[in-house]
């Protein structure tokens, strides 16, 4: 299938304060569907707000795309802390469920 065209934010990130950029994530990841828009818009929340109220999601979030757009390694980089309980029990049994579907990384040359 041809690649769905990116939405366009809402409004000029750069000024949007966190509160709005995280819902404008959560609008591209869930609503509008498109990982790669929403990756590049977790990365500008965390930027911004990488110790934030929902920085905890966003991250779980940012990995959910990067697991949608096969790039694996990254993928496991992204969900291995939740894996490993550095967030609780937070999104720990998903990211373990994740982790386990995941194909294996190749090696590195």
């Amino acid at each position: 299938p041809a690649p769905r065209p990116e939405a366009a934010p809402e409004a000029a990130p750069a000024a949007l304060p966190a509160e709005a950029l995280y819902r404008e994530a959560h609008r591209l990841h869930f609503e509008v569907g498109e990982p790669g828009a929403a990756l590049r818009a977790w990365d500008h929340y965390l930027a911004t707000a990488p110790a934030g109220t929902f920085a905890p999601e966003a991250r779980f979030n940012r990995a959910i795309c990067l697991v949608r757009l096969r790039r694996t390694a990254e993928a496991r980089a992204a969900l291995e802390p939740f894996a490993q309980g550095h967030y609780g029990e937070y999104r720990r049994s998903e990211a373990q469920r994740l982790l386990a579907a995941l194909p294996p990384s190749p090696p590195s040359p």
